[in-house]
Parts: structure tokens; C-alpha cells; sequence
């Protein structure tokens, strides 16, 4: 078992990604990543298979470019639709770990569980979760508890969003 991270090596990540990024990025320039540089952000945040996420992002298309804004958007859509998938692993992530003496998570420790899943970025993904169930405090760590059911709680609009009778029409008279 990894003992919680402090909050100062998760802002000591964080800020190095930040400051990579915006050491690179402008947004009155329109500043554009290669493929090469996708691939290299998908290692720092630790994606299971960075180039094939790179390929998947650039439509297989080596030799196109994209902005920032147009990645992390690709990226947050992702985390959006899968989001069902993401819910089942924290369930299963709350469960393995639930009986141990600690119920703190990390952000790092969120992260690593997520590091062995492909079709996620990591970082992103634990980042989100902590985020939502904390908003935005400088801890990056949340209880096993509030994981589970925050992603019960998701599960259940989700369930209830898809297996809603259909809404009434009007009628014009």
C-alpha cells in the first residue's frame, strides 16, 4: 500500500504540466502540436499506449497539426463518453481497496489505477474525479467513500437519463 501523496508533490505535477504547456502554448498565435509532441504528452500523462492514442487523436493522419484547444477538448470529450466506463472502474477500484485501514485517495494513487487502463489519459481522469467531488480546493484527496458514490450517484442519472419514458409532446389546439 502507497501512503497518500502530499498536496505538494500532486501542485509540483500539475504545475510542471501547466508550465509545459503554457511555456508552449498562446493562445493569440494559434500555437499547433505535431503528432510527435501528442505522442510525448500522452507518455507525461502516462496513457498505457501513447502512440496509439496519438493515432487515434490525429485520424491516423501522421503529418497533421491540432492546437491545444482542439486536444484537450478531444480529451475532455472522451472522458465524457466515458464516463459509464470510468464509474464502473471506481466502483471496482473503491472495492478492491475498501477494507485497507486508510480510506484517503490521491490523486496519484487515482492516477495509477487509471495508468492500467487503455483508453483513458490518466491524469485527466483522476483529475476529474477529484475535482468534481471536491471543486477546486488544493487537497487532490478524496475518501473512498465519496468515490463510490459520486460514481453510483453518476451511474444512477445516467440509468435513469437513457430509461426515461419519452417526454410528453405539445399539441397544438
Amino acid at each position: 500500500m502507497r501512503s497518500v501523496s502530499s498536496s505538494n508533490e500532486v501542485k509540483k505535477i500539475i504545475q510542471n504540466d501547466t508550465y509545459r504547456l503554457l511555456s508552449t502554448y498562446d493562445r493569440d498565435c494559434d500555437q499547433r502540436i505535431s503528432f510527435k509532441g501528442a505522442v510525448e504528452f500522452f507518455k507525461d500523462s502516462g496513457c498505457v499506449h501513447p502512440k496509439e492514442e496519438a493515432m487515434i487523436l490525429f485520424n491516423g493522419d501522421t503529418n497533421k497539426e491540432m492546437t491545444f484547444d482542439e486536444i484537450f477538448q478531444i480529451l475532455f470529450n472522451q472522458i465524457h463518453g466515458k464516463i459509464g466506463y470510468l464509474n464502473q472502474e471506481i466502483l471496482e477500484f473503491v472495492e478492491g481497496h475498501y477494507n485497507r485501514g486508510n480510506r484517503s485517495v490521491d490523486f496519484l494513487e487515482l492516477e495509477s489505477h487509471f495508468k492500467k487502463r487503455p483508453q483513458v489519459n490518466p491524469r485527466l481522469s483522476a483529475l476529474y474525479y477529484i475535482l468534481k467531488i471536491n471543486g477546486n480546493d488544493d487537497k487532490f484527496v478524496v475518501t473512498l467513500d465519496q468515490l463510490r458514490e459520486y460514481a453510483r450517484a453518476r451511474n444512477l442519472r445516467r440509468m435513469l437519463k437513457h430509461n426515461s419514458p419519452p417526454k410528453a409532446q405539445r399539441v397544438e389546439v
